[in-house]
């Protein structure tokens, strides 16, 4: 067979650029739909919701309060040892099998095991955040320092009860969108 060579204009070849017809640039707009349905799905969104509240706690000990204690006049390295409350979401497999098979006997009834776990940790992220906001750090550095060991510990517990929450409440084809909206908004926190 004959080769055709591609046109030249100023010594480069020009490339072959496919024609487009009028039913494949009508298409684009179903391409895009279908791309974006997934994410618009009511068990992503609800994942993309948990994701914003997951991040929260994190946030609070890894810029808010670093902030609050170079404003209150608290040496550096100080400063920097209340970042070791971050660990406590390294740890947190070593207590994950409690929250995965302990029960909350009222609440599990009412609500359902994982629901009543993830009020819980809701309830223990709100309680820890409150006891870090009322404290002063320049009056008690020390109970500073545990409400925000206890806002780590109970921001870990929040993350283990929304992981558990999403892997259960997304369908297998959802969990890739589900666990990256999850993880859009908790990152923006950061």
């Amino acid at each position: 067979g004959r080769h055709e060579r591609p046109p030249v204009h100023n010594g480069v070849a020009a490339a072959k650029v496919p024609r487009m017809n009028v039913s494949s640039m009508a298409a684009w707009p179903q391409r895009l739909a279908s791309g974006v349905r997934p994410y618009l799905e009511p068990a992503p969104l609800g994942a993309l919701a948990l994701g914003l509240s997951s991040g929260f706690p994190y946030a609070m000990i890894a810029s808010t309060l670093t902030s609050r204690l170079a404003e209150a006049g608290v040496d550096k390295k100080s400063v920097t040892a209340f970042a070791l409350a971050l660990t406590l979401y390294n740890f947190k497999f070593l207590w994950s099998p409690l929250v995965e098979r302990g029960r909350i006997p009222l609440l599990a009834r009412l609500f359902g095991q994982r629901r009543a776990w993830l009020l819980v940790a809701a309830a223990m992220v709100m309680a820890s955040v409150t006891w870090l906001g009322v404290t002063d750090p320049r009056d008690s550095l020390g109970m500073m320092a545990l409400a925000a060991i206890a806002v780590g510990f109970s921001g870990a517990t929040y993350d283990i009860v929304i992981d558990a929450f999403r892997i259960e409440s997304l369908r297998r084809d959802q969990l890739g969108v589900g666990s990256g909206m999850s993880q859009y908004l908790s990152l923006i926190h950061i």
